[in-house]
């Protein structure tokens, strides 16, 4: 397999904080709508589905992105692995549009 050294749980570190930031950041700013989230009892269901999708896409971004970032993907395929991040990568920058500007769409 391979090793786990100081730069990869570094890396960690840094990934961990950036996308914990981002999902607080993303359920601040939903929250911040009360009148839209505390309206019904079905969009505290979307809001407790989309915490539990932000924190498995928060897993597997850090996991994907260490791997990138220490040149471990020789064990993955490359083309499978460039693919996935790029699709993480465009969901990452849309749910942070739609985080900020869902406050303005009364």
């Amino acid at each position: 397999m391979f090793k786990i050294t100081n730069k990869v749980k570094q890396n960690f570190v840094i990934l961990f904080t950036l996308i914990f930031i981002g999902i607080l950041l993303q359920v601040f700013l939903f929250l911040g709508n009360k009148s839209f989230v505390f309206s019904t009892k079905t969009a505290i269901l979307i809001l407790a589905i989309f915490l539990l999708f932000s924190i498995l896409e928060f897993i597997l971004t850090a996991f994907i992105w260490i791997i990138v970032l220490d040149k471990l993907n020789q064990y993955v395929k490359q083309k499978l692995l460039k693919k996935i991040c790029i699709f993480i990568s465009c969901v990452n920058v849309w749910e942070f549009y739609f985080a900020i500007f869902l406050p303005f769409l009364k």
